[in-house]
């Protein structure tokens, strides 16, 4: 997993519900404090001690052109849900995003084992 991203506090999140029939992720934009805006593709969420994390990938382009995404690199947000089931973004704190990247590690291993014995 890529560093996290510090320049990640104080976002406005943007989740999009509406998708084609082809995406295969749900895809958000966030704004960083510098206004550059950046969507990313949800490729997993999971729970590590009681904190929920999204795991997600950079994506590049836009919706009317179709987007790449950066499959190298994976991006951990922490997700906090307001009472109307919202999410909200942080950055994890350095003794989190180890822990979260530890569980995502054994998820991703205990995934592509599935996807080997489905073969």
């Amino acid at each position: 997993m890529n560093e996290k991203q510090d320049d990640m506090n104080n976002e406005e999140l943007e989740h999009n519900h509406e998708h084609n029939e082809s995406d295969m992720f749900d895809m958000f934009s966030i704004t960083n404090d510098d206004g550059e805006e950046k969507n990313f593709a949800i490729i997993s969420e999971f729970e590590n001690e009681g904190i929920s994390f999204w795991v997600c990938q950079e994506a590049f382009g836009s919706e009317e052109n179709g987007y790449e995404f950066d499959d190298e690199n994976f991006t951990l947000f922490k997700v906090m849900y307001d009472e109307n089931g919202e999410p909200t973004l942080e950055p994890p704190s350095d003794e989190e995003y180890e822990k979260a990247s530890e569980k995502w590690d054994e998820l991703s291993e205990e995934y592509l084992e599935e996807d080997e014995e489905e073969e």
